[in-house]
Parts: C-alpha cells; sequence; structure tokens
C-alpha cells in the first residue's frame, strides 16, 4: 500500500526483494537481506515485496519469478538481479 511514496517517491536508495514464501531461496536470502538492512540502516531503505500479494506491482516491474531484487534511485531501476 505504501510502495509509491516508500519506494518512487523516496530520496534514499531503495533495495525491494520481490519474494514469496513458497520460494525456498527467496527464504534463504531472508537473513542476508535483513543484515543488508542493518549495515545500510540510515543511508538506504529495504523492503520486500510478497508477490502473490502485489501481482500488478511484480508485473509492472517484469519480475517474472521469485526471488527478484531490484534497486530503485529517484523512483527509476537502476540495478536488477
Amino acid at each position: 500500500a505504501n510502495f509509491h511514496r516508500e519506494v518512487l517517491e523516496s530520496k534514499q536508495l531503495v533495495l525491494v526483494e520481490f519474494w514469496a514464501p513458497w520460494c525456498r531461496p527467496c527464504l534463504e536470502m531472508t537473513p542476508a537481506i535483513e543484515q543488508i538492512a542493518q549495515e545500510f540502516s540510515g543511508r538506504a531503505k529495504v523492503g520486500r515485496l510478497r508477490i502473490d500479494d502485489n501481482q500488478e506491482l511484480s508485473s509492472t516491474f517484469d519480475v517474472q519469478s521469485p526471488p527478484a531484487v531490484i534497486v530503485f534511485r529517484d523512483g527509476q531501476v537502476i540495478k536488477r538481479r
């Protein structure tokens, strides 16, 4: 519900993991995503977006399957993996 404000309007760099609870690699990445969030606290935002609950956003950013990690700057995708 807050994707537009928290990601697209953010003045900070934002890393978003598009994930699903049935995705084993997503679950295995959770500790790494949490560590990144701690390391970059105050300098960048880190969030997770559950693709099952946000199919429209997943489609907008061409997320074919999880996990997908996308980095945004000034509302634009600058890196994806």
